[in-house]
């Protein structure tokens, strides 16, 4: 006779966004979850602390597209409407 788990596992599915995965281990209070695909098969494991580096290397290119932007576009709003009067 098999023996049925009477708990649900907490998983995090591959195709998730980041942001549903924190929601998941906020409202559950673990820190690290098992990722499983659409066939129900583990492929890997996520940790917060994996979320809060993905989250930060996220920032640093942001900021760093900003920089690029500021570069390219260097005349204000402000010296601009001093030009044309």
């Amino acid at each position: 006779m098999k023996r049925q788990a009477a708990w649900s596992a907490t998983v995090a599915y591959s195709g998730e966004s980041l942001r549903v995965i924190v929601y998941r281990m906020a409202e559950t209070g673990f820190t690290r979850l098992p990722v499983i695909d659409d066939n129900e098969h583990l492929v890997g494991m996520v940790s917060l602390d994996d979320l809060v580096q993905a989250r930060s290397r996220h920032l640093q290119e942001e900021r760093a597209r900003e920089r690029v932007l500021r570069l390219r576009m260097p005349i204000s709003a402000h010296s601009a409407s001093e030009r044309v009067s």
